[in-house]
């Protein structure tokens, strides 16, 4: 079976942009819409450290991508769950990038 035919799931990534002025003059972020209806699959895992800085997070997901554009500290949206990204694995098949591999965590 195919990598492609495993991704069961679509996720929206949302990415943290810069949106109006807020009434002090400072930029307003917000989180825009990056990819819509990207196949992916996700996995629930036993909890894994992942370091920030100097912050330890638990990773509770992993969600497989194609190699697309994603970063750490991305969000994305299953359904009603909503997600942050924070791990990026690029994994090779000896031929190149094959797929992408990203530790999550949920946003209660």
């Amino acid at each position: 079976m195919s990598f492609e035919r495993m991704l069961i799931n679509t996720c929206t990534v949302s990415r943290y942009a810069t949106g109006g002025i807020d009434t002090y003059g400072h930029a307003v972020k917000t989180w825009g819409n990056h990819l819509v209806g990207q196949p992916c699959r996700l996995q629930a895992t036993d909890a894994r450290e992942v370091v920030i800085g100097k912050e330890v997070v638990l990773a509770d997901y992993r969600l497989y991508l194609m190699p697309v554009s994603v970063t750490e500290r991305d969000r994305v949206t299953i359904g009603d769950a909503e997600y942050e990204i924070l791990a990026v694995r690029r994994v090779q098949n000896g031929a190149g990038e094959h797929h992408l591999e990203c530790d999550l965590r949920t946003i209660r």
